[in-house]
């Protein structure tokens, strides 16, 4: 684990204490810290908040034992990946991102196999347009990997997108994290598929 996250995993850990099973785990990067509503809006269930800012797909592997596992989840929501393709000098290609999110669910089946994996599709943030192609090509591969492998990917892309390009106004002022807007967009495409599973499987 990455030191750097561990006041961050201290404080979620203490955030949820006591709490030995939950039916949701939302796991990921600043979209999931600064979704404020997450637990109204899945008030329905019990729910484990486990965002930490700037994180990558290794961190939520690393971090899975303390956050993820302990809480025995029905179902496990991964937000992450825009962090590693970044656009930045140390921005990740579209396939380490499909690596990393194969190692996540193979890990998932070995250490927690009853529960479920949805996989949020990344967001197209206008701030970096210029590694869409990269994030269009990982959703793209991970939706097809979710097929093979029998997870749920949550795709959103679309809706986020006009005549190919990024939509601003669901973004706030540094175009990368999502408003009120944004996060509407997350919750009427997810709870309902959420809302499914949890009643087919009798999780």
């Amino acid at each position: 684990m990455n030191p750097i996250w561990e006041e961050d995993i201290q404080a979620i850990e203490r955030l949820h204490k006591g709490m030995d099973r939950a039916d949701l785990v939302f796991i990921g990067s600043s979209s999931i810290v600064y979704w404020s509503t997450l637990k109204e809006d899945f008030k329905a269930y019990s729910v484990v908040k486990a965002g930490f800012g700037g994180s990558r797909i290794q961190d939520a592997i690393d971090a899975f034992d303390r956050v993820v596992k302990i809480h025995h989840p029905k179902i496990v929501v991964l937000f992450s990946g825009t962090n590693d393709i970044n656009g930045d000098a140390d921005t990740a290609p579209a396939e380490y991102v499909v690596e990393k999110v194969t190692e996540y669910q193979a890990m998932m089946k070995k250490r927690l196999p009853e529960s479920k994996l949805f996989y949020l599709s990344l967001t197209p943030a206008p701030c970096r347009f210029h590694v869409f192609h990269e994030v269009v090509k990982a959703n793209r591969l991970i939706k097809h990997l979710a097929k093979e492998k029998g997870f749920t990917f949550i795709d959103m892309q679309a809706a986020f997108l006009d005549e190919g390009k990024p939509k601003p106004e669901y973004f706030v002022e540094d175009m990368l994290h999502m408003n009120e807007k944004g996060y509407a967009i997350w919750i009427s495409t997810l709870k309902p598929q959420i809302d499914q599973a949890m009643r087919t499987h009798c999780l």
